[in-house]
């Protein structure tokens, strides 16, 4: 199934990343591994070749949501959410 995914923030390693109020990092913790990845790019390197992120099923203020999340560099991580 193809996906739109929408670009939320990099941080470092449990640096808040808030998506509708919801620390990600937290989300994480609690989510679905669907065993699926995505190659996205960083978006402040558009020109370097994209990212395999892995695709996780969190809920979020009583919404099932998908999000891509990877480490972009050494402990900087990058967060997509499905659209």
């Amino acid at each position: 199934m193809q996906r739109s995914w929408q670009w939320l923030g990099s941080a470092l390693e449990q640096q808040p990343v808030y998506y509708k109020g919801v620390n990600l990092w937290t989300c994480l913790g609690t989510s679905v591994a669907l065993g699926e990845t995505v190659e996205l790019p960083d978006p402040q390197y558009p020109q370097q070749a994209g990212r395999r992120l892995s695709i996780r099923r969190c809920e979020i203020n009583g919404e099932t949501v998908l999000i891509a999340v990877g480490e972009l560099t050494p402990s900087v991580y990058g967060f997509y959410v499905a659209v």
